[in-house]
């Protein structure tokens, strides 16, 4: 067997590998792994979402993944600013790589982490997080977003907060969507 078959075997088992290290890796120092939205959620969502979000401000995905939820909300809402926001590597790259490849020219996406994002100019917040984070994140929705902004969580409710919608989805994997509007809110 030749050295470049050598190689091309070698490098075929280990960059999966190494992928799913990486990716393991991050899962731990973030505290959750980039679990993708699904289509039939993703639609879901979309139609649940209000259509007055459009002319008030950005909308935000944050811990936007793979970058799926960002291209829909993008084309949802083709005059807004579409600003998706993730901290690991690998699912950051490949949305990159989704939004360079996509024909949305709204579409921002960051790599930082989302609780030292400012959210002042947010008009909608989308997270697909888990129940610590949306217990985090409540104050900072308090804070720093502005009056009628619109937060959309999935799976998980944010604490003390009422929704003005719940949307329940799927029938043999249920998930709910949680709408929030911030003046509603104590």
């Amino acid at each position: 067997m030749g050295a470049t078959r050598v190689l091309i075997i070698i490098l075929t088992l280990a960059l999966p590998t190494l992928l799913f290290i990486l990716l393991f890796k991050q899962s731990l120092d973030v505290d959750i792994s980039p679990w993708p939205s699904n289509r039939q959620m993703r639609r879901a969502l979309i139609e649940a979402l209000p259509d007055s979000v459009q002319a008030q401000g950005e909308i935000w995905d944050l811990g936007s993944g793979w970058g799926g939820l960002v291209q829909c909300l993008a084309e949802k809402y083709p005059q807004s600013q579409v600003i998706g926001v993730e901290l690991s590597w690998i699912p950051w790259l490949m949305s990159q790589l989704y939004n360079r490849l996509s024909s949305q020219k709204n579409i921002t996406i960051r790599r930082e982490n989302f609780y030292d994002t400012s959210l002042s100019h947010a008009s909608l917040v989308v997270c697909y997080l888990f129940p610590g984070a949306m217990e985090s994140l409540r104050s900072k929705f308090k804070s720093e977003l502005p009056p009628d902004s619109w937060v959309a969580s999935i799976t998980f409710e944010i604490p003390g907060w009422h929704p003005e919608r719940v949307v329940e989805i799927g029938e043999v994997r249920r998930l709910t969507i949680y709408l929030y509007r911030l003046s509603s809110q104590d």
